[in-house]
């Protein structure tokens, strides 16, 4: 299930670089509470170059980093469709508002720190933490949140994304609609 997301969200793009002449790049993340981000980041690869779109930074300062992958991306497996579009150097733009939360938050974070992405709409929901597993003696587990997240320039986000162009919900597709035809 999980390769098979970021499958098909690669096959789309791929779609769509190869039919049109693509100027830039809209990812819509409102509304987007989490799940799991591996298949996002997986599948939204063939955007970006490969390497670290992010990173876990604990209490003591250590870190796990984050990557964004063509072939065997992490947390997801081998994938069927291998695809970099024609340009990575075009706008993206990133809509986040305060019901992106989690997962969501850490697919608008993987792109954070790119010359070419600007992210637009509102504060997200500020769940920008990972969570490590604990089993309990009661066989039961706990989430416990161990760490924050990092950029790929290793800018911590304790708490909301605060967007580029802070805008209404209403105005966040126009606003950045007209930031890509610039």
């Amino acid at each position: 299930v999980i390769s098979g997301y970021a499958d098909t969200l690669r096959a789309r793009i791929r779609d769509l670089d190869t039919h049109y002449e693509i100027r830039g790049w809209i990812i819509d993340l409102r509304n987007n509470s989490g799940g799991t981000m591996w298949p996002m980041i997986a599948g939204l690869n063939p955007v970006t170059a490969d390497g670290i779109a992010g990173y876990f930074i604990d209490a003591e300062n250590r870190e796990d980093r984050w990557k964004t992958l063509s072939r065997n991306p992490e947390s997801v497996g081998r994938l069927q469709v291998n695809y970099k579009c024609r340009s990575l150097n075009n706008r993206i733009a990133v809509l986040i508002n305060e019901k992106t939360g989690s997962s969501g938050e850490m697919v608008a974070i993987s792109f954070s720190g790119l010359p070419n992405v600007k992210t637009f709409g509102g504060p997200s929901a500020g769940y920008t933490t990972a969570n490590s597993t604990i089993a309990l003696s009661n066989g039961g587990f706990l989430l416990l949140a161990t760490s924050f997240s990092a950029d790929r320039n290793k800018k911590i986000y304790k708490g909301r994304i605060m967007p580029d162009v802070l805008t209404d919900e209403a105005g966040a597709l126009e606003k950045a609609r007209r930031w890509l035809s610039e």
